[in-house]
Order: C-alpha cells, then sequence, then structure tokens
C-alpha cells in the first residue's frame, strides 16, 4: 500500500481491510481514513472548489453543503461471495454503487448480507459568501494524479468527452444513458432529453456551470440524524456520473426533477454536521471568557464604525443593525421569548419622512439632493453584508415578484418524488435581506398571500412553511431578517427604526485590513453562537415578572406584552455585544437607552 492510496484509492484499502476480517473492516477503515486526515487533510481536494475534471473516479473528496433533499433507504450488497475462476472470492459493495461491472463475473453472488443505506441530495450552501470559499481554497494543496478520468475504463479506452462538450453538442445538456436524478427506484435516460431543468439551488442566481449538486450516499446510523437545511462536511469517496458509456447503470433513487446534468455522487466516509460556516473558527467554539475584553471590545467599536458609515452618521440604527446581525435562535429552555424580531429600517423617502413614517403617516420633507444616495441602501448593504456574514440571501420584495414570481417555500413534486427548492429554502445562520423600497399599490393575489406568508413567518417565527402537497409543514430556520423600506413593511410584526442620514456626511473610517476583516468576522459567528449559553437563575426570573406587572399598572411605565419581550430580547444581545452583567442590568432596571421604538 502506497503512502497516497488513502486519498487516490481509499476503495482498495477498503478492500484489504475488509478481505482481513470482514466485522471490522468498517470500524478500521473510518479510524485510518480519520487519522490520515488530521496529518494530511489539506490534499484531500474540495468539490465545487477543485474542478470535477481534476479529480479521478474513485479518489477521497471533501464536500461542504447544505442538505437540500433527502430520499428512501434501500439496501445494498454489504457482503456476498462470488466463484471467479473456480475460486471463491468474497466482495462488498459498501462505498460504491452497484454495477455488473464491478463484480466481473456472469455468476450469482451468494452469502449476501445486505444493508441500508440513504441518499441526501447536497448542494452548495445557499449564499455563501465568497470569503468562505476563498479560505478554504487557501488550505487546499491538492495535486492532481498525472492522468484524471471520469469514468472507470482501461488505460487503452478512448477518454470520454467531457460534459461541457457534450453539453455544447447537443443542446440539451445531456446525452443517451446518462445517469440523472429520477423518481423512486426508477431510471429512464430518455425523459431528460425534452426537458431543460435546474439543480435546484435555493438561490436560482447560484445555479452556474461552476458550482454543482451531489447525490451523496449515507451508511450506518448517520443516516438517520442527517436533516434538510443542515450544512454538512463529509469525506467520502467520489464517484463520476456515467457519460454515455455501456457501463451506465440504473440508480436509485433519483429523479429527474434535481437536473437535466448528469449528478456526481459521493460515498459518505466521514460526516461531520456543522453549527455555523465560518472556516476561520473551528466546529466546537471557543468561549467568551477565552477572548480578551479588550480585543473583543476593539472589533465591535470596528464594525460599528462600518455601520455608522453606512448609515451615514445615525448611530442609532447601526447600534440596531449590530444586534440584528448578532441575533440567533435562543435554544435554552426559558418562559421568556427565543426569538428576534425582524428589523425594519425606514428610509426617507419623497412621499414619507423618516419621523412620521411608523405611524403611516405622509410628509413632504426630503431634500431631492440626496434622495440617489438614500435609494442606494440596499445596494450598499448587498456590498457590505457579504464582506462580514458567512451567508446572504437577497429578496427583492414587490407586488409583481409576489403574485407571479416563483415560490419562496419549498414545494414537494410527489410525480417526481423530490423537494422543489424555495428561495427560502435556507441554512442556519443565514441573513436575509428583503428590499421593498420598489413596492407599489395594489392587490395582493392568492399566489401573493402564500410568498407573504412564508416570508413573515420565517421573519416572525424563524420557520418556512413546507408544501408536501397535501399538507404543509413548519421547518424551523434560524435565519435573520433585515428589511429595507420606504415605508411601514408588510411584513409584521418587526421593529420599525426610522433611518436619519445626517445631510453631507463623510465616512470617519477608512478600509479595514484583511486582518481586521476576519477580527469581525471572526466576532459575528462568535456572539451569534454565544446565544445558545444564555441562562437565567430563579430568582433573577422572579425578578422580572415582578416588574412587569409593576410597569404595566403604572400608566406612565405601561407596556404591552410583545414589547416588553423585544426588550428583554434586546437586553440578552445588548448584554452579549457589550460584555455585560444582564443580571445587575436587570435588578437596577437598567435596559439599553435605544430601546425606544415599539413594534409595527
Amino acid at each position: 500500500m502506497s503512502e497516497l492510496t488513502w486519498l487516490r484509492s481509499p476503495l482498495s484499502v477498503y478492500d484489504e481491510f475488509f478481505a482481513t476480517d470482514k466485522e471490522l473492516a468498517k470500524t478500521k477503515f473510518t479510524s485510518h481514513i480519520s487519522d490520515q486526515l488530521c496529518l494530511f487533510s489539506s490534499k484531500v481536494p474540495i468539490v465545487n472548489e477543485t474542478p470535477l475534471d481534476c479529480i479521478p473516479d474513485g479518489h477521497l473528496v471533501c464536500l461542504y453543503g447544505m442538505v437540500q433533499d433527502m430520499f428512501s433507504t434501500e439496501l445494498f450488497m454489504d457482503e456476498f461471495v462470488v466463484p471467479s475462476s473456480g475460486v471463491v472470492r468474497a466482495g462488498s459493495l459498501r462505498f460504491r454503487d452497484f454495477s455488473l461491472c464491478e463484480i466481473q463475473t456472469s455468476e450469482e453472488p451468494n452469502n449476501v448480507k445486505f444493508a441500508e443505506r440513504q441518499s441526501f441530495y447536497v448542494v452548495p450552501v445557499p449564499g455563501e459568501s465568497p470569503w468562505v470559499r476563498e479560505v478554504r481554497a487557501k488550505t487546499l494543496d491538492y495535486v492532481p494524479p498525472h492522468q484524471v478520468v471520469g469514468c472507470k475504463r482501461s488505460t487503452t479506452e478512448t477518454p470520454p468527452t467531457s460534459t461541457k462538450k457534450l453539453r455544447d453538442e447537443s443542446g440539451t445538456g445531456n446525452t443517451e444513458g446518462s445517469v440523472t436524478l429520477r423518481s423512486g427506484m426508477e431510471t429512464d435516460s430518455s425523459s431528460t432529453k425534452s426537458k431543460k431543468l435546474t439543480k435546484q439551488f435555493p438561490l436560482a442566481e447560484e445555479e452556474e456551470d461552476s458550482k454543482v449538486g451531489v447525490l451523496v450516499r449515507v451508511y450506518d446510523d448517520i443516516q438517520n440524524k442527517l436533516k434538510v437545511n443542515e450544512i454538512v462536511c463529509i469525506y467520502g469517496v467520489l464517484e463520476h456520473a456515467r457519460l454515455g458509456s455501456a457501463e451506465s447503470h440504473d440508480d436509485d433513487c433519483i429523479s429527474g426533477g434535481k437536473g437535466s446534468e448528469p449528478i456526481p455522487h459521493v460515498h459518505a466516509i466521514l460526516v461531520h454536521r456543522l453549527t455555523h460556516d465560518n472556516p476561520l473558527l473551528n466546529t466546537t467554539l471557543p468561549d467568551l471568557s477565552d477572548n480578551p475584553a479588550v480585543q473583543l471590545g476593539v472589533t465591535r467599536e470596528r464594525i460599528k464604525s462600518l455601520l455608522t458609515d453606512l448609515f451615514q452618521g445615525d448611530e442609532l440604527t447601526s447600534e440596531y443593525a449590530l444586534l440584528h446581525f448578532v441575533s440567533s435562535r435562543f435554544v435554552s429552555e426559558s418562559p421568556y421569548p427565543n426569538t428576534f424580531s425582524p428589523l425594519n429600517i425606514v428610509c426617507p423617502s419623497e412621499d414619507i419622512d423618516t419621523d412620521s413614517a411608523v405611524n403611516g403617516d405622509s410628509k413632504m420633507s426630503v431634500d431631492p439632493e440626496y434622495q440617489a444616495e438614500i435609494s442606494s441602501l440596499p445596494r450598499q448593504l448587498r456590498a457590505l453584508l457579504p464582506q462580514l456574514l458567512t451567508q446572504l440571501a437577497t429578496v427583492n420584495l414587490t407586488l409583481d415578484m409576489l403574485n407571479s414570481g416563483p415560490s419562496l417555500m419549498p414545494i414537494r413534486n410527489s410525480e417526481k418524488g423530490v423537494l422543489n427548492a424555495g428561495r427560502l429554502q435556507l441554512s442556519n445562520g443565514t441573513q436575509v435581506l428583503v428590499d421593498e423600497m420598489r413596492m407599489s399599490t395594489g392587490q395582493i393575489e392568492a399566489r401573493g398571500l402564500l410568498n407573504l406568508r412564508a416570508l413573515t413567518m420565517l421573519a416572525t417565527k424563524q420557520c418556512v412553511p413546507y408544501d408536501f402537497e397535501f399538507y404543509t409543514q413548519d421547518w424551523e430556520t434560524n435565519a435573520r431578517v433585515l428589511i429595507v423600506s420606504t415605508g411601514p413593511s408588510l411584513i409584521k410584526p418587526a421593529i420599525v427604526v426610522p433611518w436619519k442620514p445626517q445631510y453631507g456626511f463623510k465616512p470617519l473610517t477608512s478600509d479595514p485590513s484583511h486582518t481586521e476583516w476576519c477580527e469581525m468576522r471572526k466576532f459575528l459567528t462568535l456572539i451569534q453562537e454565544s446565544n445558545g449559553f444564555y441562562a437565567m437563575d430563579k430568582e433573577l426570573q422572579d425578578k422580572i415578572n415582578q416588574d412587569f406587572v409593576r410597569w404595566r399598572r403604572d400608566k406612565t411605565t405601561y407596556v404591552e406584552a410583545d414589547e416588553f419581550a423585544v426588550m428583554l430580547c434586546l437586553l440578552r444581545l445588548h448584554r452579549t455585544v457589550y460584555e455585560l452583567q444582564c443580571e445587575d442590568a436587570l435588578r437596577n432596571s437598567v435596559l439599553p437607552n435605544f430601546v425606544v421604538h415599539k413594534l409595527a
């Protein structure tokens, strides 16, 4: 066994373990691959970072992505014996797909032991920021073998035509015999000839040639733990799709609804479920107490200065924006609210000024000289946020988009047996930016009401309705929703913050250095994930209940229950960002001085 056999031919390593000890082959093989990755993980090519043409069939690969769809379990031959030239040979189809060419004999296998595996369709993380991929790419030290072959064949065989060339010549993106995802347990290669299908990426603008979806075969108990929308890191064996070859074989759990191109397979050896998508931090996040308070404070102020420049000197809006970007669903058991309302930044316009926008009153008060700068806020946010956050998904909320645009929620196609992705099928930690600046008056139709309901549920309840044709199911999605509009948003309730830019404001800060960008990116992810460690003791809970009752008895301090819930969420976030003691703040009734705006 050569030094890089585990990398270039992991199946041969497994077969050696299997020939020696069938019972412990899986454990020994997994441990061996894990040990090698601890030392040489940089040598493993990453799918969607390394071109598939540069990775040979059967090579060990790494795959980062989001689980977009899952299929029923299937059986495969985990152990069998076949006679070959008078000699009985044992074999296994673990970590590979079934094909008669694998057995290379006309004899039927004997003593077959079946096991289960499940297929998952994994797509690139929706809205993943460019810097995330750049950081991963910098860690790569992969050197392609001298001869890279997409399909298994002899060395004397003519190399197959590339996928791109086949698409150019046929005009359909497929050839006869290609394997594509299809419903249930059927494969019909001719069904894709006359159809132009998408890759089912949630964000349609990401369906480009450089990105591919992957069908992942998952073995053993881990298949029962993976969930739709989960971010995963998978190490497994790459199996290229068979392109117009006589070796093409039927593929289980696949459907034409997943695309018009043959889909590569990855047979999972190691599966890691990720809680975040920030490559600058380990999967196990450090505690906030392990980071010097001075360093956290400097990074926090750097982010605030960037946001203050973005909002042209409006420190209140930048403060709200900072707390919004570090917010996340509070998963701890608590009698108090665990979700943060969406943030609605109301821009001044020619018809509505910032002071009256919250109440819906019209007033001609905006200077037209800087109206162009005001209306460019969504564009500036789309430029800045991908540099700070790990994921950003945008929604241009217009009347036409609601009524005539694609469905925002995922819809199950029972005929094809696949989940058609909607724009709101997102992974946890995604920042959603809703641009409502071009909303016009008009009638919202039935389709528009469904889209608006899906967006409202994501913003206010952190869940998205999934349409399974005969019923709907609400799927939890820990995403933040920031709305930019010229008046009160259609999405309610939301924290409405009138934006008051300073006329003639000049940016006060210089462009951040590379190190500063890295520190700010780590800071935001660290604060987001630390929300899960927040807890209140019984004494503090009693104090909160007493204050709430006392405030509601007095007309001067009367507060609605929903508004009080928002205040508690803001206080929790404020305490986390500024390293304050929440207990002291509550006992002294010191709420953040910026909690002044009501829900609308």
